[in-house]
């Protein structure tokens, strides 16, 4: 399949495949994004993108991992970097106080405005 634009064109494949790898691709490029985001860190955590029922983002420390609603792929790019810190921050802080705030704002100063963006969903 060709993604050009805003057209797609279907060689060879069934529609329904072509649509599967489109969004696995965009998926792929969400972790590509995270990995980007922890390559300067200490923490390197397994990115995975799936269904989430609840949340926009899990993260696990004691496992290393951080699972990312699959949603996200309606999302421009900020929003899924605030979900993405908002998430690293949980390596440090366990909770949603003061400091763990401090800590998103520190690398997503407009943190509030994406976050109001996810809740208007």
């Amino acid at each position: 399949y060709d993604i050009s634009g805003k057209n797609i064109t279907v060689y060879g494949t069934t529609f329904k495949k072509a649509f599967q790898n489109f969004w696995k691709h965009q998926a792929f490029e969400i972790i590509k994004l995270a990995e980007n985001i922890t390559k300067n860190t200490t923490y390197k955590p397994i990115f995975k993108v799936k269904l989430l029922l609840a949340v926009w983002g899990n993260c696990n420390p004691k496992l290393n991992t951080i699972s990312l609603n699959q949603k996200l792929l309606f999302f421009r790019k900020e929003v899924i970097e605030y979900v993405i810190y908002h998430e690293l921050a949980h390596y440090t802080y366990q909770n949603h106080q003061k400091d763990f705030w401090d800590l998103v704002g520190k690398y997503c100063p407009d943190y509030k405005t994406l976050k109001k963006e996810l809740k208007n969903w």
